[in-house]
C-alpha cells in the first residue's frame, strides 16, 4: 500500500487523480453521447431522403392515377362518349405515358401510343383507303367509349415494372367491372420508368454517393455505380447482404458497417 509522505504526494493521490478520472470519464461519455446523436441524426436524414424520393415517384404516378379515376364519373355525364374520349386524350398526352391500352375479357383490345397515331393497310392505298380506314377507326373508337362508359373502374392495382422491354416502364391497371361486379376488362397506362425516378436522379445525394433503387427481392432498377449489377449484394458485400436481409423484413430502417463509428 502505497502511503503519501508529502503535501504535492497526497495533493497528487487525493485531488489530481481522482479530478482527472472524472475528467477522462466525463469525456468518454460525451464522445459516445455525441457519436450516438450524430448516427441517429444521420439515421433520420437518410430516411428522410427515402421518403422524398418516394414522395416524388408518387406524385409522378398521383397524376395519372387522377385522369384514371375521372373515368369512373364521366359516365354519369351528358355527353360519357365526349368525356371520355377527352380523358383518354389528356392521358395520352400525359408526361412520362408511353401507352394506353384497354383490354376487354372477349380479347377485344384498343391500344395506343402517346402519339396518338394509327395506321392501316387502307391507309397505304391512296386518299379513298385513307379515309375508309380514318372512318373505321373512328367507328371503332366510339363502340369502345360507349361499352367503356357502362363500366365501373375498380381500385388501381399496384404499379408494375417490366424490365423485359429495353426501355424500362411501369404499369398502372384497372380491372374493368360490369353492373353485377364481374371483370370484364381491364384499362391499362404504362409510363417510363425514367420519368418517375427522374427527381432522384437529379438529387444531390444520388449524385455523390454509392445508392442503389432496388425491388423487395434485392433487383436493381437503378443505381450510381459504373459496373453493371443486376443484384443487391451479389458481389457477397457484406453491408449490401444485410442490407438485403433487412429489406425483406422492414418496410424501412438503415444498416451500420463495421467500425464505431461505421466506415
Amino acid at each position: 500500500m502505497i502511503r503519501p509522505k508529502s503535501l504535492q504526494q497526497r495533493l497528487a493521490i487525493f485531488v489530481l487523480f481522482p479530478v482527472s478520472l472524472l475528467l477522462i470519464g466525463m469525456g468518454f461519455a460525451g464522445f459516445i453521447y455525441a457519436r450516438n446523436s450524430l448516427l441517429a441524426q444521420w439515421n433520420e436524414a437518410a430516411i428522410l431522403k427515402m421518403q422524398r424520393a418516394a414522395h416524388s415517384v408518387d406524385m409522378r404516378l398521383d397524376r395519372t392515377k387522377k385522369w384514371i379515376k375521372m373515368l369512373d364519373g364521366a359516365g354519369e355525364s351528358q355527353d360519357p362518349d365526349l368525356v371520355y374520349s377527352w380523358i383518354v386524350d389528356q392521358l395520352k398526352k400525359s408526361e412520362g405515358v408511353s401507352r394506353v391500352k384497354l383490354t376487354w375479357s372477349d380479347n377485344k383490345a384498343e391500344s395506343s401510343g402517346a402519339s396518338n397515331q394509327f395506321r392501316s393497310m387502307d391507309q397505304m392505298r391512296g386518299r379513298m383507303g385513307q379515309m375508309r380506314g380514318m372512318m373505321q377507326n373512328a367507328e371503332r373508337q366510339r363502340m369502345m367509349m360507349r361499352r367503356l362508359h357502362r363500366t365501373k373502374i375498380a381500385e388501381i392495382t399496384t404499379p408494375r415494372y417490366d424490365s423485359a422491354i429495353e426501355n424500362q416502364t411501369i404499369s398502372l391497371i384497372s380491372l374493368l367491372l360490369d353492373k353485377n361486379g364481374q371483370t370484364i376488362g381491364q384499362f391499362e397506362v404504362v409510363l417510363r420508368f425514367d420519368f418517375l425516378i427522374a427527381d432522384i436522379i437529379d438529387s444531390g445525394w444520388w449524385q455523390s454517393n454509392k445508392a442503389f433503387l432496388v425491388d423487395s427481392e434485392g433487383t436493381i432498377l437503378a443505381g450510381t455505380v459504373s459496373q453493371e449489377r443486376k443484384t443487391l449484394a451479389d458481389n457477397n458485400d457484406p453491408v449490401e447482404l444485410k442490407t438485403l436481409k433487412a429489406l425483406k423484413a422492414e418496410t424501412f430502417g438503415t444498416i451500420r458497417g463495421p467500425g464505431h463509428p461505421p466506415a
